[in-house]
C-alpha cells in the first residue's frame, strides 16, 4: 500500500482542485485538509479500473481515524466502481481517497473541486 501525494492546483479565487493520480489497489491518498471551503464535487476516472476495482472516500477531524463518507442522498456510500462524480454529504477536516478492489491494471485518477 502506498500512499499517493496530493496535487493542489488554485483554480480562481474561492475554488481549489485536489489531485491524486496512478493509484492502484491498496494506495491511499495523502489527505487534503479543506476545512475552510466546505463545498466539494469528486471524480474518480480509472484508466481501467481492472477487476474489481472500488475506490471509497473517507473522512477525518483527527487525521488519525478514518470514516466512510456518504452521498448527498444521506444513504449511500461515496464510493466508486466506474468513472463518475459525486457530491459528498460530510465536511469533515481531512478528506482521503482509498482504494478498496481491484487487480495489477487498476489505475484511478481522482478529482475533487472544493469551494
Amino acid at each position: 500500500m502506498a500512499t499517493i501525494p496530493l496535487i493542489l492546483e488554485k483554480v480562481n479565487l474561492d475554488r481549489r482542485m485536489a489531485k491524486w493520480l496512478n493509484m492502484q489497489n491498496g494506495d491511499v491518498g495523502e489527505p487534503a485538509d479543506f476545512a475552510l471551503l466546505p463545498d466539494n464535487t469528486a471524480t474518480v476516472i480509472g484508466n481501467p479500473w481492472g477487476v474489481g476495482g472500488e475506490l471509497r472516500m473517507k473522512g477525518s477531524n483527527d487525521g488519525v481515524n478514518w470514516f466512510q463518507l456518504t452521498k448527498t442522498d444521506h444513504v449511500n456510500p461515496c464510493m466508486w466502481a466506474m468513472n463518475g462524480m459525486v457530491l459528498m454529504l460530510e465536511r469533515p477536516r481531512f478528506i482521503r481517497p482509498e482504494v478498496t478492489g481491484g487487480d495489477g491494471t487498476t489505475l484511478l485518477d481522482v478529482h475533487i473541486m472544493f469551494r
